[in-house]
């Protein structure tokens, strides 16, 4: 597979990064459904096993987080 950016990968890659995805999804839709704010996902650190790797997460928390809240931020 050849990404928009970053390093060539393969299969193992995108299944690793497909179970990364599903564990933040699946973590932060329970602080969603506990009432968690943005600012408290952020203070939970969903990404925290995966940061190092991936870098700082602030941008895709945000977008997660408003996807699965279905809120539009102008």
């Amino acid at each position: 597979m050849i990404p928009g950016h970053g390093p060539v990968a393969g299969y193992d890659d995108l299944a690793a990064y497909v179970v990364m995805l599903s564990t933040i999804r699946s973590r932060m839709l329970q602080l969603i459904e506990d009432g968690a704010t943005l600012e408290e996902v952020y203070a939970a650190k969903p990404t925290a096993d995966y940061d190092e790797k991936m870098g700082d997460n602030t941008g895709f928390i945000n977008r997660a987080y408003m996807s699965l809240t279905h809120k539009i931020v102008d």
